[in-house]
């Protein structure tokens, strides 16, 4: 197992970093770096991912983008985003879309 980025706070200690990891299988997750701390959750195995520096306002976690070649580009935070229920009301993933098609960015 080794360390990707440090992507941001963990939501459920405070106290140390979100770290995300690959395994020799490149499955991918995220662990706080707190000894005490059993906060973690999987990431999509493939595809280039980038953290957007902005937290879901349910979970407080990390908003990371999924960008796959040929495919639609999606939002991530413990989930997929569009599987949240209030994924159309989200401020956060709203402005970060609109950015992206202001930018001409693959898949928006």
């Amino acid at each position: 197992m080794r360390k990707i980025i440090s992507i941001g706070e963990c939501p459920k200690c405070g106290l140390d970093e979100l770290i995300l990891y690959k395994t020799k299988s490149y499955k991918r997750f995220t662990k706080c770096e707190s000894e005490t701390c059993n906060f973690s959750y999987a990431v999509p195995k493939a595809g280039k991912i980038e953290n957007t520096t902005l937290l879901c306002p349910n979970t407080k976690v990390p908003i990371l983008l999924i960008f796959k070649k040929d495919k639609t580009n999606y939002f991530w935070t413990d989930r997929p985003c569009f599987t949240c229920i209030d994924y159309t009301q989200c401020s956060e993933v709203n402005c970060l879309i609109n950015e992206f098609k202001e930018l001409k960015v693959n898949g928006y």
